[in-house]
C-alpha cells in the first residue's frame, strides 16, 4: 500500500472524524481478504461498523470481519488463483493458480478477489464484464505509474512455444479419467486457463532444455524429483539457468526510509508500555485458524522485565489480568531478564490483541494466580 502511497488502517481512524466516529458520509465499504479485527482495537471497530449501511467483505475464510458484513463474496485462496506480489526489493513476482475449483465442484461459484472487484465495476459502468489477468495488469500500469513493469514479470497467457503452453503436471500425472470414474467414464475437458502461460494438465512443453523461468514441477528423465533440480540451474546452489523470476520495477529508484522511533525513555508513574514478541506459528492470522497449530502451540505468555515484576509481585507462570484501552486480556506470566525495564511484552496478533497495541500503555494489572 505505501508504494502506490494507499493509507493505512491506523490513518483512516485517526482523523477526528472517525475518532468521533462521524462516517455518516461512507455509505459503502469493500473489505478484501483482511480481518480488520487483527490488526485494529474491537471497540473503535465496532463503533466504527455500525454507522455504515452497506459493508462488502471478499474472503476465503470465516473472520470477524465477515460477521459484520451485509454482503459476503466468497473468492479464492492464494493456490486457486493467480496475480503478481511485489517484495522489499520492489521485485514484481507472479504467481500462478494451481487448479480450478469449479474443475471439482461445479456448483462452486468462487472467483478471485479481483475479478469480483471487476464485475462490479463493470456492471456500474455498462462494460464487459469479462477480463483477464494480463489486461488487469495493464491496467494498472496505466493508471498507477509505479507499477510499470509489473507485465514483465512473466510472459502474457498469450505466450507459448510450438504452438503450445507449458505442462502445469508431469508425465506422471496420469488415470484422470479414473478419479471421475464413479461419475462418467469418459474424461472430462480440462478447464481453459486465460490468465497464465500454464495448460491445466500434463499436456504442453516442460524441461530443461526449454527456456523459461517459471517451472512449475522439477522432473527429468532417470532422476528423482528434487535431485533433477541441478538440470534447470547454471551451477549446483546457483540461480536457474534462464535467469531471475519477476522484475524490479524500481531499479534505478533510491528510496529513504524513515523508521518510526515507538519507544523512548519515559516517566509514566511506572505504567508500562506494550511491545511485541513474535512467533513463527502464532503471530499469522490464517495460521491460528489451524486445529493442528492451535493443538501445539497453544500456551501465549505476557513477558516481564524481572525488576518490574518483583516491584508488582509476579512470578511466573502466574496468571494475571491487563487493561488497555477499554480491553481487557488474562494471560499467564513469564519473567525476563532480557526485557527492558518499562516495556511489557505481549503475543500482537493472538488472543485478540490487535497489532494496534503496539506502544500502547498497559492501565492497570490485576493478579489472578
Amino acid at each position: 500500500m505505501g508504494l502506490i502511497q494507499g493509507k493505512s488502517l491506523n490513518s483512516l481512524f485517526i482523523k477526528k472524524k472517525f475518532v468521533n466516529h462521524d462516517n455518516s458520509n461512507i455509505d459503502t465499504i469493500f473489505i478484501m481478504e483482511n480481518d480488520l479485527y487483527f490488526y485494529e482495537n474491537k471497540n473503535i471497530l465496532n463503533n466504527f461498523f455500525k454507522n455504515i449501511p452497506n459493508i462488502i467483505v471478499l474472503d476465503h475464510v470465516l473472520t470477524r470481519t465477515m460477521k459484520k458484513a451485509n454482503v459476503i463474496l466468497p473468492v479464492t485462496n492464494f493456490m486457486e488463483n493467480s496475480g503478481t506480489v511485489i517484495n522489499n526489493e520492489c521485485r514484481a513476482q507472479r504467481f500462478f493458480q494451481v487448479y480450478n475449483p469449479s474443475f471439482y465442484n461445479k456448483n462452486n461459484d468462487r472467483r478471485s478477489s479481483w475479478k469480483w472487484i471487476y464485475e462490479i465495476y463493470a456492471k456500474l459502468n455498462n462494460l464487459n464484464k469479462k477480463i483477464t489477468l494480463d489486461k488487469i495488469i495493464k491496467k494498472c500500469e496505466k493508471y498507477v505509474p509505479i507499477l510499470n513493469g509489473i507485465s514483465l514479470a512473466a510472459p502474457p497467457a498469450t505466450y507459448k512455444v510450438y504452438n503450445r503452453k507449458f505442462a502445469r503436471s508431469s508425465l506422471r500425472y496420469s488415470g484422470r479419467t479414473s478419479m471421475f470414474s464413479n461419475i462418467n467414464i469418459h474424461e472430462p475437458e480440462q478447464p481453459k486457463d486465460e490468465d497464465t502461460i500454464f495448460s491445466f494438465s500434463m499436456e504442453g512443453n516442460y524441461g530443461s532444455n526449454i527456456n523459461y523461468t517459471h517451472i512449475p514441477f522439477l522432473w527429468s528423465p532417470g532422476w528423482n524429483s528434487s535431485e533433477s533440480l541441478y538440470k534447470f540451474q547454471k551451477e549446483i546452489g546457483i540461480s536457474s539457468k534462464y535467469g531471475y523470476t519477476g522484475f524490479k520495477i524500481c531499479q534505478k529508484n533510491k528510496y529513504k526510509i524513515k523508521i518510526k522511533k515507538i519507544y523512548h525513555k519515559h516517566n509514566y508513574n511506572n505504567q508500562l508500555i506494550i511491545v511485541a514478541y513474535q512467533n513463527f506459528f502464532q503471530n499469522n492470522s490464517l495460521i491460528q485458524k489451524s486445529n493442528l497449530i492451535k493443538k501445539y502451540f497453544n500456551n501465549y505468555y505476557v513477558i516481564f522485565n524481572k525488576n518490574d515484576a518483583k516491584q508488582l509481585g509476579i512470578l511466573n507462570n502466574y496468571l494475571v489480568k491487563l487493561y488497555c484501552l477499554n480491553n481487557t486480556f488474562i494471560l499467564k506470566t513469564y519473567i525476563s531478564k532480557f526485557l527492558n525495564q518499562g516495556l511489557v511484552s505481549l503475543p500482537l496478533g493472538t488472543k485478540n490483541i490487535p497489532l494496534s497495541f503496539l506502544g500502547k500503555i498497559i492501565e492497570k494489572i490485576k493478579v489472578l494466580k
